[in-house]
């Protein structure tokens, strides 16, 4: 260190600071490199292109929209997106992103699982905590059906 600097570090004490090269000694035990690479099997969403995600995520959409008996407009209005976007969706040419997929993964139970599936989420853990989610699916299911009707009753 220069004596410019040793003096600059006298005078602040014993304390680091950002003009001064010595770094604080570690507040953890062991090193941090062998935290961070360690070896684990990449999740399926690494090994899928935006094709095999059009067609997975238009299978789920499909299987919800024909179990509840559903339009395209009221699967459209369950995501909070346009008719013709949503018909794309189906259709496997592009696939929900952003706020839509957000919502959708929030009201169709189908789509997260296969979100659960491709990124290697374990919820089956606890069964417990399986019978929770399981509850929590459905009453978002039923909180976006109620808010739908509402909106229905709303514009009729």
């Amino acid at each position: 260190m220069s004596a410019s600097r040793e003096s600059f570090a006298a005078n602040i004490g014993e304390q680091w600071h950002p003009m001064v090269r010595e770094h604080p000694p570690r507040m953890f035990a062991g090193d941090p490199r062998r935290i961070i690479n360690v070896k684990r099997p990449q999740p399926r969403a690494f090994e899928i292109n935006t094709n095999d995600w059009n067609a997975i995520a238009a299978e789920a959409l499909g299987e919800h929209q024909n179990a509840h008996g559903l339009t395209d407009k009221e699967m459209a209005r369950k995501i909070g997106c346009n008719d013709r976007t949503y018909e794309n969706y189906r259709l496997g040419r592009t696939a929900p992103s952003s706020v839509h997929l957000l919502r959708a993964i929030a009201v169709i139970p189908e789509l997260t699982a296969r979100v659960d599936e491709l990124c290697s989420l374990e919820r089956d853990l606890d069964p417990r905590a399986m019978q929770a989610m399981s509850e929590m699916y459905q009453a978002a299911q039923k909180w976006a059906d109620y808010t739908f009707s509402k909106a229905e009753a709303a514009n009729a």
